[in-house]
């Protein structure tokens, strides 16, 4: 009688141990890992949003300096009147100023979305 009881609750234990480890490899660890791929994808994106926000800043930024007259346009295609043969370049501070800018920027978005 002992004997018949004591392998029951063996039987049990054993059954609860082997349905742990099925929930856990067949069911959790999926999931953690689907939820870990799907946070790194959205950190991903919104890192590359945040660098294009970035450069688009940049982009505004040098554009507005040349619209004021602060930056040289030179033509570019050699003689060739036509559109996109225009290029701005501005003085080596304002380059560097806004070049710099940009790199704060960029690490700024590094470090908001880092692993």
């Amino acid at each position: 009688m002992k004997n018949s009881i004591f392998t029951k609750i063996i039987s049990i234990s054993v059954l609860i141990i082997a349905l742990s480890i099925f929930y856990y490899f067949i069911i959790y660890v999926p999931q953690r890992d689907n939820r870990i791929m799907i946070q790194d994808q959205v950190r991903q994106e919104k890192l590359n949003e945040c660098l294009s926000s970035a450069e688009e800043n940049f982009s505004l930024k040098w554009n507005s300096f040349c619209s004021n007259g602060v930056g040289t346009w030179i033509n570019i295609c050699q003689g060739v009147e036509a559109e996109g043969c225009s290029e701005c370049i501005l003085s080596e501070e304002d380059s560097e100023s806004l070049n710099e800018q940009l790199r704060i920027e960029k690490e700024e978005c590094f470090n908001l979305y880092k692993k």
